[in-house]
């Protein structure tokens, strides 16, 4: 990792521990999501609400304004949600550079999972389990799709290419 990514990832850090919603987060979010999706909302930690939000404004200076884009802006992280303290997320990106085949394996979600291993369990699924927790909220199709998508790109409908595309680079940004 070259040291341009490392100071990425340590500025990560710094934000994640210090970041909290601006005052109109809650009100752009009940702008663009229906009552289940605004609960999923308040339900992710106070930082992922605000890199979120940032997420949204940012594809929304660019000039997007499909609901469907701006819905998965503000929900592509919630399968975080429930909990997946600083240390978790540190440790999850040093097992993914260096000990990816390790990761693999406390990431299972195919075999038990002890406690202590749920949130690189919910780290290294959270897409997936974020487009269930969308589904089952009613999200539209394309929203889950979006979100299921978001990190990796595989499984996207042909007809998002372009959203994935734009909700990727502005979630690298920020």
């Amino acid at each position: 990792m070259n040291r341009a990514r490392w100071l990425y990832r340590i500025q990560q850090v710094v934000r994640h521990l210090l970041d909290r919603p601006a005052a109109d987060d809650d009100a752009l979010a009940a702008a663009l999501l229906p009552p289940p999706l605004m609960a999923l909302f308040r339900g992710m930690s106070p930082s992922d609400q605000a890199h979120a939000a940032r997420v949204c404004r940012a594809l929304m200076r660019q000039g997007y304004d499909d609901p469907i884009l701006l819905q998965a802006a503000l929900l592509h992280d919630v399968g975080k949600a429930g909990g997946v303290p600083i240390v978790y997320r540190v440790l999850y990106v040093l097992l993914k550079r260096f000990a990816p085949r390790l990761l693999e394996t406390l990431a299972d979600r195919t075999a038990p999972v002890a406690r202590w291993r749920q949130p690189l369990v919910r780290l290294a699924h959270h897409p997936a389990i974020g487009a269930e927790m969308a589904a089952h909220a009613g999200a539209h199709a394309d929203v889950v799709a979006l979100i299921r998508a978001h990190q990796d790109g595989r499984e996207c409908p042909p007809h998002l290419h372009e959203h994935l595309a734009a909700l990727q680079a502005v979630d690298d940004a920020n």
